[in-house]
Formats: structure tokens, sequence, C-alpha cells
């Protein structure tokens, strides 16, 4: 028998019911807004209104805190541009880092800039901010790490894209935000664990090829979204129990993007028609595919 010739192999799946769930104890948060002042400025707030660690032999510096409750209690700045330096007895320190819980109950805020040094974004930095509609990555060219609940919360109705350095999103780090679209950059090697979980208005989401590995329930409940572009995703590795529970995602997904998915809980074995090919897929313990299209010619 002429055996035919395979050029396009292609998995429809289709995301469905299974049992994650959200930790909803990180998900909660423990305050009221209070009215939030629109005012804004195309300028750094000032350093004043911050509170600072100082590393003085790398001569960097933290944001911990804040002195004042921005767009609150008579403060009229709602829009936070943190400074890309700051002075300290004389001398200059870059911004690298923003602390954990640094901006906690600061309901007043409504947008928030980077600065260009920026590295690190610490545990619950921004998290439950009510009012925060607008965070604006485009100058933070140098920032790694976005830490755990970092974002949680976010109100951003738009899309965000993240800054091609960085390399990792922390667990919980955007769960419940509003966001339509995350564009990862090119460089995020892991997403944790439930990283984008929830997040009611998730349609789109843009992978890149150092993707190694995709946290448990990374995206459950996502009930939007459609649209990964997982052809790019081709150094993907790992991709967690119930990452797309209860997610909206159906559609064509091309195979070779997933013959490196190992570290995954169950195992599907697909026989290709008119092939010798044997495919092992390791899928997540909670996907269901009730349809499979090989297409062949």
């Amino acid at each position: 028998m002429k055996q035919s010739k395979l050029t396009a192999v292609l998995l429809t799946l289709t995301l469905g019911i299974g049992t994650g769930i959200v930790d909803t104890g990180y998900l909660m948060s423990p305050r009221d807004a209070l009215a939030a002042d629109t005012a804004t400025t195309g300028e750094s707030t000032p350093q004043s209104d911050f509170k600072w660690s100082f590393d003085s032999v790398n001569k960097t510096a933290t944001v911990t805190g804040a002195n004042v409750w921005f767009g609150q209690s008579g403060n009229t700045e709602s829009s936070v541009v943190i400074p890309d330096t700051v002075t300290n007895d004389g001398q200059t320190y870059k911004v690298t880092s923003i602390g954990s819980h640094a901006f906690d109950y600061q309901d007043g805020v409504v947008s928030v800039t980077l600065p260009k040094y920026l590295t690190t974004i610490g545990e619950s930095a921004f998290a439950y901010l009510k009012n925060l509609t607008n965070v604006d990555f485009s100058q933070a060219t140098n920032l790694k790490t976005i830490g755990n609940l970092a974002f949680v919360g976010l109100q951003q109705t738009t899309s965000i894209t993240l800054p091609d350095s960085v390399t990792t999103i922390g667990r919980l780090a955007f769960a419940y935000a509003h966001v339509s679209q995350v564009n990862l950059g090119q460089s995020v090697q892991t997403i944790g664990e439930k990283a984008f979980a929830a997040m009611d208005n998730l349609a789109k989401v843009s992978l890149n090829s150092n993707l190694v590995s995709i946290g448990d329930q990374a995206f459950v409940y996502d009930s939007k979204l459609s649209d990964v572009n997982w052809s790019d995703a081709t150094s993907l590795k790992d991709i967690g129990e119930g990452a797309f529970v209860y997610a909206g995602l159906k559609g064509t997904i091309p195979i070779p993007a997933l013959f490196k998915a190992l570290a995954i809980r169950r195992l599907l074995v697909i026989k290709l028609p008119g092939s010798r090919l044997m495919m092992h897929l390791k899928l997540s313990g909670h996907l269901l595919l009730p349809t499979i299209k090989l297409q062949t010619r």
C-alpha cells in the first residue's frame, strides 16, 4: 500500500470540564476603596512621596512603601510615575526594585508607570488596588521578575505587553485581573501557578519560543480565552495540571509545538493513520479531548 506523505499534523482540542480550583483565599481584598481623583501627570512622582531602602554598594534603591495616600485624603496625585533614579546623602541610586506590599491600601492609584532600571516587582506590590486601571511597562526594559500576587485584581481592561526582559511570572501574579490580552514578550520562561487565573476578560495570550513551563491552573476559569499561539511555544516542556480547566480555548494546535510537553499528568497516545509515527503527548489530568482531527495529505 502506498504510504501517504504527512505534511501537516494538527490536533483539534476542546478544553472543558475539570476539577481545578482557584485558591480564593488569595483573591479577597481586605479593604474598601476610597474615591480616586483622576488627576494625571507626565513627570516623575516626587521622591519624597515614597519610602526607600538603599544599597550603598551597588547604588540601587528599592521602593518599600509610600509616605502619602495617592489620590486620597486630600492628595490629588492618582497617577504614579516611579522615578528612574533617586538621591540619598548626595549619591544617585538606580531604582531597581519595588518591594513586597509596597502599595498596600493605595486604592486611590489609577495608573502606574514603571522605571527603566527596574528588575524586580515584589510579592503583592500592587495587589488588590481597586482603581488601578493602567500599568505602563514600556520603560521597564530591564524587568526580569514579576512576583507572586504582584498585580492580583488589576482593573486594567486593555492589553498588557510585558518587556522582552521578563523571564519569570510568579504565582497568582495577574489573577482576577480584567486584562483582555497578554503578550508575554520574548524571554518569559516560567508562568507560575494560577498566574492568570480567573481573568474574566482575557481572550488572547501570546506565548514565546523561550517558554518552558506553564504552572498548575495557570489559566483556570478564563472563560473567554480562545486564542493562544501554541505554534510559537517551541521550547514548552511542562503544562501543569488543570492549566486550562474551564477556559474557553478551542481550536487547532500544531503537534510539533507539543512534542516536548513531557511533565504532565496523563498520557495520550496517538497513532497517525497511514504512518508508523507514534506520538506521545502528556496532557493535564483534567484536560478533555473529545475531538481529535488529524490532517494528512
